[in-house]
């Protein structure tokens, strides 16, 4: 059994999924530096010392040399979003406009901007939104995860969900990813896509199917705990989606 990718349009009630046809790539990744970065001048010292070594007593030299060791010891300086590399396929079941023209222009619009009347709206967190982080992050995990639950189980439900106008140019242009057993980021963004559209059309003027090949970016360091036991296929939220 495929597994699927649950995406859910923060700010709308619009949310969507993809079978996995393909391979996900999760990516983690954590940076290091080395303990004398943070104190240059030290690590110079040393490493001048231990450059002239020949001319030093043997305990200076030694003690230099163990200094400089420690110095270039690697420490955790950050750890970067959780970043989601998949290739997800849309293709038409009812409606080449509900089941392929919908998501594919949608996951689109995440990545570029749009326009509200004579403002334009950009991709990700913007100067407003991230002005107030609370608005845009003030659910848990866990509430987040619940409020997605039953927004995936409506699209469900209703076979069909057909997007207001809104849906395109939602203010902070952030989405939900859920892919189960995976990984779990409650608030990401586009940070690139390609799309492939079918060169055939349906009998209303719409592809037959899409691929988009798209990387979703977390915009919280990656937690573990938050990104990747949450992830579980026995969430109560998804239960009734698998």
């Amino acid at each position: 059994m495929a597994n699927r990718i649950y995406i859910g349009i923060i700010g709308t009630d619009y949310s969507f999924y993809a079978p996995c046809t393909e391979d996900v790539q999760v990516q983690a990744i954590s940076q290091f530096t080395k303990i004398g970065d943070f104190v240059p001048t030290m690590d110079s010292l040393a490493t001048m010392v231990n450059t002239a070594s020949s001319g030093i007593g043997g305990l200076t030299s030694s003690r230099m040399i163990a200094l400089k060791n420690a110095l270039d010891v690697p420490i955790w300086q950050r750890t970067e979003p959780v970043r989601i590399a998949t290739d997800l396929n849309f293709f038409i079941k009812t409606s080449g406009y509900n089941d392929v023209w919908v998501p594919t222009m949608t996951l689109q619009s995440m990545n570029i901007l749009s326009k509200q009347g004579d403002q334009l709206v950009t991709p990700g967190l913007n100067l407003k939104s991230i002005g107030n982080p609370g608005e845009v992050l003030k659910n848990s995990a866990s509430n987040m995860r619940n409020d997605l639950g039953n927004a995936f189980q409506a699209v469900i439900d209703a076979k069909e969900n057909i997007p207001q106008a809104s849906a395109f140019t939602s203010t902070s242009k952030l989405c939900s990813i859920f892919i189960p057993s995976v990984v779990y980021v409650p608030v990401a963004i586009v940070e690139n896509i390609q799309i492939t559209w079918s060169k055939h059309l349906s009998t209303k003027g719409y592809p037959l199917w899409s691929k988009v090949n798209v990387q979703f970016t977390s915009v919280l360091p990656a937690i573990f705990e938050d990104n990747f036991l949450n992830s579980d296929i026995n969430s109560t939220a998804f239960a009734g989606l698998l």
